[in-house]
């Protein structure tokens, strides 16, 4: 089920190490199953986002409490690029063990969806203002 899913499914240990990663995850980010296994989540972030994540990740790993938090960020593909995700971050037990597991979704094609909805709607408005001019400089 998780491998069908059409959303990235990453979880990690406690120590920010990748245990479970499925075939969206593959695609988004472009490392296999094998290249990304207990490897550090630190890989899948760009460089200037790092030192903040592990910060953060130190003070909910640390903790042990449960939680369940959306966000908007920005993650790394194995070739270097930079793209927007919307992840969904839970944390889970097991024994004394702490996991966090998160739903990863790339925005890329909504952000520049937004962006060219605001640019039409900036073209609409200039237009809607000439006419306005012509119509006042006509009357």
């Amino acid at each position: 089920m998780v491998n069908s899913a059409s959303d990235a499914i990453i979880s990690v240990d406690s120590h920010g190490h990748v245990i479970f990663w499925n075939k969206r995850a593959e695609q988004m980010f472009g490392y296999t199953t094998d290249e990304i296994l207990h490897r550090s989540l630190q890989t899948l972030l760009p460089e200037e986002n790092r030192s903040a994540h592990e910060k953060t990740f130190r003070s909910a790993a640390g903790d042990g409490h449960a939680f369940t938090r959306s966000q908007v960020g920005v993650a790394q593909r194995k070739n270097g690029e930079s793209f927007p995700v919307e992840m969904s971050i839970s944390t889970w037990n097991a024994g004394k063990a702490h996991f966090f597991t998160s739903i990863i979704r790339d925005i890329t094609e909504r952000q520049q969806d937004e962006r060219e909805r605001r640019q039409l709607e900036e073209r609409l408005d200039r237009a809607q203002r000439m006419e306005s001019l012509g119509v006042l400089a006509g009357g």
